[in-house]
Formats: structure tokens, C-alpha cells, sequence
């Protein structure tokens, strides 16, 4: 039912949806899809009558704020504004529903998704932050630094394709669970100075051990210092999968991460 909801959120924002199907969403049951009839850019007359006497006080005042053009034809900034104004006083579940159909939008309105990102709920921000493709590398370190809550940091370091400035913000200031979806994300450009700085804490942190053993390109020294932690005295045998990946010799020696 939610994926039915976001495709007519979809069509219901779509300038090139055909008016009668407009006219149809503008009388949807879900208050999220006559909103996205409500920031159209091409509303029709017809549908913007409906939607002035909307039973939800968000709607009347979406189409209160974007007076139509001539034509019928709103700008994409008025939509832009009016979608906004409505993300500010939206409940939980709409911000969550406008976030689901923004987020890989090539080609929405920055200014949504940016406030998307910074959104207070997980379930809001953290599929923009991950999938948005209008979020620029700069718009992520600003997320990192704004001090946000662990699940964005979670969010961004799972986001593909991250630069070194990026992840040393994140190991700057993220907690252990962060610092290991940024190790387990394989696209995520690391620092060879930043990989060595993990390796050296990772005796302390078990779950950064095989993301560090099993990231692509591993430097020469980090191998190393990885191979002395796996392969301490008084360990449990190495895993075949662990000795494989660092390369190494078979070990006589047993592992056991130390744990906090």
C-alpha cells in the first residue's frame, strides 16, 4: 500500500501527469498525494479548485501559497517553496512518504532534499542521505559537522562514492558503528594515514578487523599491523576467509579479538 501511495505521490508531482489524472489525485484518499497534486507546477484549474476546499488545513494553504500563473502554470519555484513550507509543518509519516519519492530523483529541488537530509528522523533523512544524487560531497561533510544524530552518520557513510575529506570527518567524529559501515563501504575513499590511525585502534574494536582486512587496496603497513593483531599470541586460529584475505602464511598462532 505505501509503494501504491508513493507512485500516485509521484504522478501527483509530475508536471507531465495528464490533468484528468490530476483531477482524479486531487480527490485521493492520502493527504500526501493531494499535496503533491498541491505543489504542481502545471496544476490545472479544476484541481485547484478541489483542492482550495481540502478537508487538511496543509493543503488549502499549499495552494494559498502558489497563486497560478498565466496558463495554469505555477514556476518550479513556487512548487519548490510551497512543498517546503509544507515539510516544515508536516507530520512524521508525510515527510517520510516525500522523502521515499525524492530520494533518487535526479532532477528534484535541491532545497527539499537538503532539508530532507537534516530531517530529525531516521526514517526521513536516512534514504535521502544514502540514494540522492543531488547531494553533493560538500552537502555530506556540512552533515557530518552539524553534530547529528548517529543514524545520520550511519546513513552517510553507507552513501557510495565518498571522498577522503568526507570519511576523515567521519572517523573524526562518529562512533565505532559509523566508523565501521564507512570501512565495510568498499567506494568510500579512505586516507592510507586514516586506514593506519583504525588499524592501530582496532585491537579495541573487533568489527573494524575484517572491514579493514577486506577492503580493496589495503595498504602494505596497514596489511601488516592487521596480520600482527589476527595473529597475537594466545588467539583463536585464524579463519581461512581472514588469513586469505591479509595474505599471510598459515598461522600456528591463535585469535581472539580483544573486545571493550
Amino acid at each position: 500500500m505505501i509503494q501504491q501511495e508513493a507512485v500516485r505521490v509521484r504522478q501527483g508531482a509530475n508536471a507531465m501527469t495528464p490533468p484528468d489524472i490530476l483531477l482524479a489525485l486531487a480527490t485521493d484518499p492520502s493527504v500526501t498525494v493531494r499535496a503533491s497534486v498541491a505543489m504542481n507546477p502545471a496544476l490545472p484549474p479544476g484541481a485547484a479548485e478541489i483542492l482550495s476546499a481540502d478537508t487538511d488545513p496543509r493543503v488549502r494553504r499549499l495552494i494559498g501559497r502558489t497563486p497560478a500563473q498565466p496558463g495554469g502554470i505555477r514556476t518550479q519555484q513556487d512548487a519548490v517553496a510551497s512543498l517546503t513550507a509544507m515539510i516544515a509543518e508536516a507530520g512524521l509519516r508525510i515527510r517520510a512518504n516525500i522523502a521515499r519519492t525524492v530520494q533518487d530523483m535526479p532532477d528534484g529541488p535541491r532545497e527539499i532534499v537538503l532539508r530532507l537530509a537534516h530531517d530529525p528522523a531516521s526514517m526521513v533523512c536516512g534514504p535521502v542521505i544514502r540514494l540522492s544524487p543531488l547531494l553533493t560531497q560538500q552537502d555530506l561533510l556540512d552533515l557530518v559537522e552539524s553534530d547529528p544524530p548517529a543514524f545520520t552518520f550511519l546513513a552517510v557513510a553507507s552513501r557510495p562514492g565518498l571522498t577522503e575529506a568526507v570519511s576523515d570527518a567521519i572517523v573524526g567524529s562518529a562512533g565505532p558503528e559509523a566508523v565501521t559501515a564507512l570501512l565495510t563501504n568498499r567506494t568510500a575513499k579512505i586516507k592510507d594515514s586514516t586506514l593506519e590511525m583504525l588499524a592501530a585502534r582496532a585491537e579495541e574494536q573487533p568489527a573494524w578487523q575484517a572491514a579493514l582486512i577486506d577492503r580493496p587496496h589495503l595498504p602494505n603497513r596497514v596489511r601488516t599491523m592487521m596480520t600482527e593483531i589476527v595473529s597475537g599470541p594466545g588467539r583463536e586460529p585464524m579463519p581461512a576467509t581472514m588469513h586469505a584475505a591479509i595474505g599471510g602464511r598459515p598461522q600456528t598462532r591463535t585469535w581472539s579479538p580483544r573486545r571493550l
